[in-house]
């Protein structure tokens, strides 16, 4: 195995040879679709600012569906997870 790219985010800004500081640009602009992230003992967390602006108005209805959709799935089988290991708990104590 061979390792291509490799950061440790030991900065406190990205290493922009590498990385790129904004969400796909193409569909907006960059000063629009800026990242939002922070780096702090050598992890880089992405998140979304409460404040921050949608960096595609005119999908926002088409994105907002599509992660609700995926937000269900994610419960869907987080739901499905506990269920199959408390059952698994509950037989061995029986």
């Amino acid at each position: 195995m061979t390792i291509k790219m490799f950061d440790d985010f030991l900065d406190n800004d990205l290493n922009e040879e590498i990385w790129f500081p904004f969400y796909l640009p193409q569909w907006s602009s960059r000063k629009n679709a800026v990242a939002t992230y922070r780096i702090k003992e050598s992890v880089l967390t992405l998140y979304i600012a409460d404040d921050q602006k949608p960096w595609c108005p005119s999908r926002m209805k088409q994105i907002t569906l599509i992660l609700i959709i995926l937000k269900c799935r994610i419960e869907m089988k987080q739901i499905l997870w506990r269920s199959k290991h408390e059952n698994k708990r509950f037989i061995k104590e029986i």
